[in-house]
């Protein structure tokens, strides 16, 4: 899942990419990143932008309220591109929170 100021559409130049890797079953979170670490780096190198990720369980995901997990369910996007808060909030309040201008908008373009 992707989320940050890449799913909010204000990345500027330099700007990472956050991904939440939500898993469906246990796992070990050191063996995970060791297990992913080297495409990340390898797309890190080929595209010139840095990578972060971390891990959690679907369960935690859906039900602890910490505040990462309130942002990433607020503002992530799942592999479809859809906004995950979008859909979670009614017309007044989406109307009532400010829109991030995308980098085309600010532009000008």
């Amino acid at each position: 899942m992707l989320y940050g100021s890449h799913a909010r559409g204000d990345a500027q130049e330099g700007s990472d990419i956050d991904i939440l890797c939500v898993m469906r079953l246990p796992f070990d979170y050191g063996a995970l990143i060791r297990n992913t670490a080297e495409a990340a780096a390898r797309i890190s190198l080929k595209y010139d932008v840095a990578i972060s990720t971390a891990f959690v369980l679907s369960e935690e995901y859906q039900t602890r309220n910490t505040p990462f997990l309130m942002n990433v369910r607020r503002e992530g996007m799942n592999g479809t591109g859809a906004l995950l808060g979008k859909a979670k909030e009614s017309p007044d309040e989406a109307h009532r929170r400010p829109r991030s201008q995308s980098r085309r908008e600010r532009s000008g373009r």
